[in-house]
């Protein structure tokens, strides 16, 4: 498992690398908490170069998820459409309807459902 994070000022993103399992749990846990929930800004977890995720992955997940949204932060998931090889494996697991995934799809329907501000003239 390989972590990495950008900070683009408003948002963190961390880019997830390698499998997420029982070796790897521990560590995921203790870098997002050392290296991000300081900062008090929401975090995106990108799976894209997601290679294996057992439970002890999907349990590490919520857990971060857990202390970032309890810290009053945002918390997603992002994998891209294209990649149908991470969507499965998300979607094989029990845990995958608690996750908050964002796809471009889940994007679409947002900005279609979200009210338009009417332009002040």
């Amino acid at each position: 498992m390989k972590l990495t994070f950008k900070d683009d000022g408003k948002l963190i993103l961390a880019y997830l690398k390698g499998d997420l399992n029982e070796k790897s749990a521990e560590n995921f846990k203790t870098l997002i908490r050392r290296e991000v929930l300081h900062e008090k800004r929401p975090i995106l977890l990108n799976l894209d170069k997601l290679a294996h995720i057992d439970s002890h992955g999907f349990d590490a997940i919520g857990s971060v998820m857990t202390a970032v949204t309890s810290g009053g932060m945002g918390f997603s998931i992002y994998v891209s459409p294209e990649n149908e090889s991470v969507m499965n494996l998300l979607k094989a697991s029990p845990y995958f309807e608690f996750l908050p995934v964002f796809t471009e799809e889940v994007k679409a329907r947002h900005d279609a459902l979200r009210p338009r501000r009417k332009s002040k003239k």
